[in-house]
This record gives structure tokens, C-alpha cells and sequence, in this order.
């Protein structure tokens, strides 16, 4: 059950979009006191804002005065996107880090634009084009319109369900999916047409099913079961096509948004686990990884399909890398001994981000450099449940997640916060009211929430 409930929330995360502002209509600041530094290797600006100010939140003072001095000092150069610094590039570093303070409050970010009337939802999901939002409980799912915020459809969930483990949207918009548990270890998926709530099939397992995924161009829809069984069928009427069998039971599954790939995460209980992928077409199978225990990672493929990763906890806690035209392992990423609970690939494949548990109450991110595989962030939250996910609409170099998790407070009895970061520089976002649901809109302009009721966000500026 905690495993599900993590699941159901992991699907709730987003990339989201950043573009730079380089030179602005009035004279910028300048800072009259400071040093220059030159970037080393290993350096990303949130860590060279740690060693200067003791506060990884202050990068954004560097990135500013920097800046500055580019305007009128030719040896100085405009940071346009703080995820990348070139070694021996030249930085200002400002004495005074609030000078350049650009943080702004949370309720100058986040402005609620939308109230939808239903009690207790589960679950959140926008729809690919974010025209639509799902939303619902174990025993109703409905579907709004976002543009007007209008109830577009309502209907019973069949049989009811347990648990929710994944809601997802076809890339095309026009269909939408759910797996869960049913109860006595039975495991259920159904397909809905997005725009008018037909049923179009409802999948029957013998145990949990807890992963979906369609392919590319949406005309495969693809679902995997504890009890160790793949349908991969036909997303246009829900039609099965094809059954892969496997002793282990499934955990995570994808798609290659290029070939026909499909790779999947197996467990047996609390060990042995395998990375294996099929051929969708001629059913080859290939086994990438094996490991003594329990895997709680995803398996994800880059956008382009040149890459998968999982991430692997037998004797080494690692994150392995594929290269998958003849699936060579190209890279061993150590992450210190945690364990991976998911990882993501930005939407123009440039950076891969891992979200790793390393104790109970606290998380860390870290991010890569694809390809290559080079470290380029690691951001550590104490005392946080934190959740992570992609969004596959990015503008301009920007490759920027929004994380968000529960933060608990110091009061007896101690209340909580939702609180968003940025990921790469650490840069605290945002707060908002507790929640244990929360989606981002796949262009990165709104935030749903549940609880008593469903509440839409907007991210001012992210346009």
C-alpha cells in the first residue's frame, strides 16, 4: 500500500520552463564590493553560492551580478541559463548576496484561478495538451475542461478500486488510463475515451497492477501486474495485442518513444530483481541487470530512445545506463548508497535527474549531464517527503524541475507545507497549503491540488 501511494504521487512532479532574462531596459545594479572566481570543474552555482554566502538559495545574487558586470566588461560573460557554467568562466560574487536578492514571495508566484467541487480526490492527472484535467477517487473518475472549467464527463470506476497506482493521459490527448489494486490481490486497468468517458476496456489481473505507459504516438497503451504479466494493447478500442509472461512480478514499465522497446523493472517479494527489455515485435527478450534486492526505481527512457536507465540496489546502489541500439552498458552513475526511487529525463535529453532516498525523512536529487554522465547538481532536503516528475514541454535552454514536498513544521502538535524548489539550484520556489495531491500541467504554467477540494493554480511568469 505505501509502495502504491508512493507510486500515485511520484506521477505527480513536472519539468517546468526558465528563460533567462540577460539584459534588462534599465541600468542594472552593480555590486561596488566582491571577488571574481573562476569555475572549477565539479562547480554549479549553488554549490559556489554554499562556500561564499552559506546558503544554497542564494545563486540567484551571482547569476544577477554577473550579469551586471557582463554589461559593460567583455571578460565577464552572460550566464543565460544557470544549470551550465563553463569551466574557467569568470564570475562576480557580490559581498552583499540581498542586493541581488530575486526571490520573490510565494504569493506573488502562485495565484489560484480555479475551485472544482468534488470531495476528497486521489488522484490528478492533465491531459498532454493540458486541455483536460482527470481527477477522482476509488469509485468515480471525472474529467474537466481547463479552458472553461467545465465538468466535461463523470463516471463510476467499475468493480472500485482499493488503491490508484498511475493515471496517465495518451501523448494524443484523446485517451485516458488508470491501474490499481481491486482488493484479495487483484489488479485492475481501464481505458477511457478522454473526450466523452466511453469505457473502452477494463483488464483484469491476478495480482496489483501498478505501472502504464502508451507508446509514442499513441497507438499502443501498455500495462504490467504483479503477477508478472505485460498487455501491451491496442490504445484506439483497448484491445489486447500481445501477453509477456515473466516469473517476476512487474514494477515499473516503459515504452521507447522510438522503437520497440519495451523495458521493465521486475521483483519476486523482496528479492531477486531484473531489468529486462522486450521486442514488441519479434518478442525477443534481453537481460540487462539483476540484483539481490528489492528495486523501488522506474525505468526511463531519454526522448530520443538512445538511452535507458534504472536505478539498481544489490551490493551497489548505482544508477546503470543502456545504451540501446545494441544495449551495451555504458555507465555506472554512483549515488553513495541510497536507493533510487525514480529518475527522469529532461525534455530535450540533455540531463537526467535521480531522486534517492538515503534515510527516512530525508531526500536527495541528483542530476547528470546526458551524455557524458557528469554530475551537474545534488541537492539535499532534510525532514522533507519529497516527490519528483517530469513535464515534456520546455522553452528555450532551460532543462528546470520543480520538486515539491511536505515539509513538517516545529510546533507541537507540527503542521506541514507543501514547499516547491527549483531542483538544479536548489532555489527555494514557493509554499503552499498542505496537500497530499499535487500535478503540474504538462506546459508548466499551473499546479492542481486535492484535498477537500480540487484547487487550480497559476505560476506567475511562467509563460
Amino acid at each position: 500500500m505505501i509502495r502504491q501511494i508512493i507510486q500515485s504521487v511520484v506521477s505527480a512532479m513536472v519539468w517546468l520552463s526558465f528563460i533567462a532574462t540577460v539584459i534588462a531596459a534599465a541600468p542594472p545594479p552593480q555590486a561596488s564590493t566582491g571577488d571574481v572566481y573562476i569555475v572549477q570543474a565539479e562547480d554549479w552555482l549553488s554549490k559556489i553560492a554554499e562556500k561564499y554566502y552559506g546558503d544554497i538559495l542564494a545563486y540567484p545574487a551571482i547569476v544577477a551580478a554577473t550579469n551586471a558586470k557582463a554589461s559593460s566588461d567583455a571578460s565577464f560573460a552572460y550566464i543565460t541559463n544557470p544549470d551550465f557554467i563553463e569551466v574557467g568562466q569568470k564570475l562576480w560574487i557580490p559581498a552583499d548576496h540581498s542586493t541581488f536578492s530575486s526571490t520573490a514571495p510565494a504569493q506573488e508566484i502562485l495565484t489560484p484561478v480555479a475551485e472544482l467541487n468534488f470531495l476528497g480526490a486521489t488522484f490528478l492527472a492533465f491531459s498532454s495538451d493540458d486541455q483536460l484535467l482527470a481527477l477522482g477517487n476509488l469509485q468515480e473518475i471525472q474529467v474537466w475542461n481547463t479552458q472553461i472549467w467545465q465538468l466535461g464527463w463523470s463516471a463510476p470506476i467499475a468493480d472500485g478500486l482499493e488503491s490508484v497506482a498511475q493515471v496517465a493521459f495518451s501523448p494524443d490527448s484523446q485517451r485516458l488510463a488508470l491501474v490499481g489494486d481491486a482488493g484479495y490481490a487483484n489488479g485492475r486497468a481501464y481505458l477511457w475515451e478522454a473526450n466523452t468517458g466511453q469505457l473502452l476496456n477494463q483488464l483484469h489481473y491476478d495480482r496489483q497492477v501498478w505501472s502504464l505507459d502508451f507508446s509514442a504516438d499513441s497507438h499502443l497503451w501498455a500495462t504490467g501486474s504483479l503477477d508478472g504479466k505485460v498487455i501491451l494493447a491496442d490504445a484506439v478500442n483497448g484491445q489486447p495485442i500481445k501477453e509477456f509472461n515473466h516469473g517476476l512480478g512487474v514494477q515499473n514499465l516503459a515504452l521507447s518513444p522510438t522503437g520497440p522497446w519495451l523495458a521493465v523493472m521486475l521483483n519476486q517479494d523482496w528479492g531477486p530483481a531484473q531489468v529486462m527489455v522486450w521486442d514488441t515485435l519479434t518478442e525477443e527478450q534481453r537481460s540487462l541487470a539483476e540484483f539481490r534486492l528489492w528495486a523501488y526505481s522506474n525505468v526511463a527512457f531519454s526522448p530520443d530512445g538512445q538511452w535507458l536507465a534504472a536505478g539498481l540496489a544489490g551490493d551497489e546502489r548505482v544508477v546503470a545506463i543502456w545504451q540501446t541500439q545494441t544495449w551495451p552498458e555504458v555507465a555506472r552513475l554512483d549515488v553513495k548508497g541510497g536507493i533510487i526511487d525514480q529518475l527522469e529525463f529532461s525534455s530535450d535529453g540533455r540531463l537526467l535527474a535521480g531522486l534517492e532516498s538515503f534515510d527516512e525523512r530525508s531526500k536527495r536529487i541528483w542530476v547528470w549531464e546526458v551524455p557524458g554522465w557528469r554530475l551537474v547538481s545534488k541537492m539535499e532536503l532534510p525532514n522533507v517527503s519529497l516527490n519528483l516528475a517530469p513535464s515534456p514541454i520546455c522553452a528555450g535552454p532551460c532543462n528546470r524541475w520543480l520538486t515539491f514536498g511536505l515539509k513538517q513544521g516545529t510546533e507541537q502538535p507540527p503542521t506541514y507545507e507543501v514547499q516547491l524548489w527549483d531542483v538544479v539550484s536548489g532555489a527555494f520556489v514557493a509554499q503552499m497549503p498542505f496537500t497530499y495531491q499535487l500535478v503540474f500541467s504538462h506546459n508548466g504554467q499551473r499546479i492542481a491540488t486535492g484535498g477537500e477540494v480540487v484547487k487550480v493554480w497559476e505560476l506567475v511568469g511562467e509563460k
